[in-house]
């Protein structure tokens, strides 16, 4: 039970953006550890916690949900059987997306992207990176510009001008 609490809180405490970062800098040259990529418990763990945060919704109004948005049919029982930890089944990869939009809970998202050391951000937060990145772009334009402007004076100062 300690187990499970301990992997929970991970979920819920993340660390800031920067220790990430920071953290991935220095795991970024190293090779992957032998079973570091068995995810499967807490995968579980990050559904069981969806689920838990979904409280307005029923599993088997999460299920209908599913299944509306894969086209499939989804069962609250298919659900249990998720994230039970006496069963040995697992949830395909193709419906984690319909899992997360119907608990709205992206926490099996982060667990699949933790480990390849990639982030999840929602859209008004990926458009305000975008705009961060295409600000850093036009200051390093800038900076460039700027030292070809003074190379450009120093060399037609010491050329007198003859280009």
């Amino acid at each position: 039970m300690a187990k499970s609490r301990k992997r929970l809180d991970e979920l819920t405490n993340r660390p800031p953006l920067l220790a990430l970062l920071e953290q991935e800098a220095k795991e970024r040259n190293s090779e992957p550890g032998e079973g570091s990529f068995n995810i499967n418990n807490r995968l579980k763990t990050a559904l069981s916690h969806a689920l838990k945060q979904a409280s307005t919704k029923s599993r088997w109004e999460i299920a209908g949900e599913m299944s509306h948005l894969l086209g499939l049919e989804i069962s609250k029982y298919m659900i249990d059987s998720w994230v039970a930890n006496s069963k040995g089944h697992k949830i395909p990869g193709e419906y984690i997306p319909a899992f997360c939009v119907a608990t709205e809970n992206l926490a099996p998202l982060h667990v699949l992207n933790d480990t390849c050391k990639v982030f999840t951000v929602k859209g008004p937060d990926a458009i305000r990176a975008e705009i961060q990145r295409d600000v850093e772009a036009i200051k390093l334009k800038r900076q460039e510009k700027k030292k070809k402007e003074v190379l450009l004076a120093a060399l037609e100062t010491k050329e007198g001008g003859l280009f």
